[in-house]
């Protein structure tokens, strides 16, 4: 009787769990979709109305998926989505790693009760980038 309650207490301790149970699902705060609202580079301010729709989105899953927009043919349009995973490294460090194998190692300081971030970056020419996002969901 005891190997029988055993198996039955098993059964319902493995059937609790859900698919999703021990991911490592992330609840960190970079999480949700986040706007580009200002670039500098060098010092000067370089972003129009049209970059300000690209749009960065952390899931929990730990995908970032990326829609850049840019003026092209005398219009407002998105480029390819880019897919990449995100990693949080501590001390506000945050590791993305493209499709490619590409792998960027950024600092994030995010400011207004966690809904405005800002990263800054060298380009390939050694221009320092800095961009600023607000979260929008």
């Amino acid at each position: 009787m005891k190997k029988i309650y055993k198996f039955l207490l098993t059964i319902v301790f493995l059937s609790s769990c859900s698919s999703n149970d021990n991911l490592g699902l992330s609840t960190d705060k970079v999480v949700g979709s986040w706007s580009l609202i200002s670039q500098i580079i060098d010092g000067k301010e370089t972003i129009t109305d049209c970059a300000k729709q690209t749009i960065f989105t952390f899931q929990a899953d730990r995908v970032l998926t990326q829609t850049f927009y840019s003026i092209f043919n005398n219009g407002c349009n998105a480029g390819p989505q880019i897919v990449s995973n995100w990693f949080y490294s501590g001390n506000s460090q945050y590791r993305i790693e493209s499709t490619n194998g590409t792998l960027r190692s950024l600092e994030f300081i995010f400011t207004k009760n966690n809904t405005k971030f800002s990263l800054e970056e060298a380009d390939s020419n050694g221009q320092i980038i800095v961009s600023v996002f607000v979260k929008i969901i």
